[in-house]
């Protein structure tokens, strides 16, 4: 390693310490060479006495250290993307000339990404298969150029990919993987949330579809009306739906799974202040005393809950 003489601090990351078995002279020469190494493992030990491994190598050598290595959230959106990225990216390295006499190596790389790319479920049915095609095509050529293609598109694909230290301190990322698997997922999600609370959800239901009716009935003569009415439901439809939407909040908290899906959204808790008149949020009331109204038809045969307090204050006001 070429570092002009000055020394590098260098982080080294393994799935678990045993791999030190294979790259244990290597670390050990970084070392005596004045380098400073960190040892990162996604797991310390995977079988009796890897941690060891680690412990008399860092004894050994003062500058070298280990430690457990950042995972990422498992409800993490990047966290597929970048597992993929990365499995194409060791298999990128086999498509060079220097591994034309190992295709074992390039075999069993192949194999296992193939296996989870086909059992993966955060990766949608398009991004499945065109991934397959490419893992075929890196496994049955061999070019330097076309290695260095790829590995430079991977490379600055993985670099886009927002880093576990930004996940840390809370940055969200410019930019959300959505996918098949996320309409899904979305899909069973809601599902759940029907069991849990059908009172809620299929009253909403009943409600739309009563309304979708009773707009068709009125315009089926009126062709002229229809661009009106999409413009409209685009608007209306995420309002509407608010009162579902803080009921999933609730179940998600593990609130009464029963409760009144409008609290979250038209009240305010009862020891805090009400908005005064002279206040930014003058228009508050009144869009409580809307949704209140609207919950109040909507929801009544279910348990009374904040959002008559709401209604009361909001009309106080």
């Amino acid at each position: 390693m070429e570092s002009d003489g000055l020394p590098l601090r260098i982080e080294w990351f393994m799935l678990h310490s045993g791999y030190i078995r294979y790259f244990g002279k290597t670390i050990g020469l970084l070392a005596e060479r004045g380098h400073a190494v960190h040892l990162a493992f996604t797991r310390i030990e995977k079988d009796p006495g890897d941690a060891r491994l680690a412990h008399e190598l860092a004894d050994a050598h003062p500058n070298v250290t280990f430690g457990q290595a950042p995972v990422r959230r498992r409800g993490d959106g990047w966290r597929p993307l970048a597992g993929l990225v990365r499995g194409l990216t060791d298999l990128g390295r086999y498509v060079h000339p220097r591994y034309a006499d190992s295709p074992a190596l390039r075999a069993r790389m192949a194999r296992k990404l193939s296996e989870h790319v086909r059992t993966a479920r955060a990766i949608d049915p398009v991004t499945s298969r065109l991934t397959l095609r490419l893992i075929r095509f890196m496994e049955s050529h061999t070019s330097e150029r076309t290695s260095r293609r790829i590995l430079g598109a991977l490379g600055a694909m993985e670099r886009a990919i927002p880093t576990q230290e930004a996940d840390r301190h809370g940055a969200e990322p410019s930019v959300r993987v959505v996918t098949a698997a996320s309409v899904l997922r979305w899909l069973r999600l809601g599902a759940r949330d029907l069991r849990r609370s059908p009172g809620a959800g299929l009253t909403a239901g009943a409600l739309a579809a009563s309304a979708g009716l009773l707009l068709t009935l009125l315009t089926w003569k009126a062709v002229y009306l229809a661009p009106a009415l999409l413009g409209g439901f685009l608007i209306a439809a995420p309002v509407l739906a608010m009162p579902l939407y803080a009921l999933s909040r609730r179940l998600e908290r593990g609130e009464a799974d029963g409760a009144t899906p409008c609290a979250g959204v038209v009240a305010w808790p009862a020891q805090a202040k009400p908005p005064s008149k002279h206040s930014k949020a003058d228009v508050e009331p009144f869009s409580v005393a809307g949704c209140a109204g609207f919950a109040r038809g909507s929801w009544s045969h279910l348990p009374p809950c904040h959002c008559r307090h709401a209604a009361v204050r909001a009309k106080a006001e």
